[in-house]
C-alpha cells in the first residue's frame, strides 16, 4: 500500500490538495507506469504516511510544532518529479 503526490488532476481517485497538487489515484498511476505510459519519476510514490486526528494539526500549528508557509505547485512537485499541468489548477 502506498500514497502518491502528483500534478495530474484527471487521475481517478485523486483529490486536490491545492491548485495543481493532487494526492491519491495510486492504482491508476501505477498501471500507467507498468504500461510505460509514464515514468515512475513523474509521481512521488510514498510508502507510509503521517495522519492526524481531527483538530490535532491545528493544535500543533498553534504550539509552533509546524509552520504554515505559502508554496507554489511547482515547488511542492519539483521533488516529486511530476510536471505541473496548466489545466490541473
Amino acid at each position: 500500500q502506498f500514497s502518491t503526490l502528483h500534478g495530474y488532476g484527471e487521475v481517478e481517485g485523486s483529490k486536490k490538495v491545492c491548485p495543481g497538487v493532487f494526492v491519491g489515484g495510486s492504482g491508476q498511476l501505477m498501471q500507467e507506469v507498468r504500461k510505460y505510459n509514464m515514468q515512475p519519476t513523474e509521481v512521488l510514490f510514498v510508502k507510509g504516511h503521517a495522519a492526524w486526528v481531527p483538530g490535532q494539526l491545528s493544535r500543533e500549528i498553534e504550539k509552533g510544532v509546524w509552520y504554515v508557509a505559502a508554496a507554489s505547485a511547482d515547488l511542492i512537485l519539483r521533488y516529486a518529479g511530476a510536471p505541473v499541468e496548466e489545466g490541473d489548477n
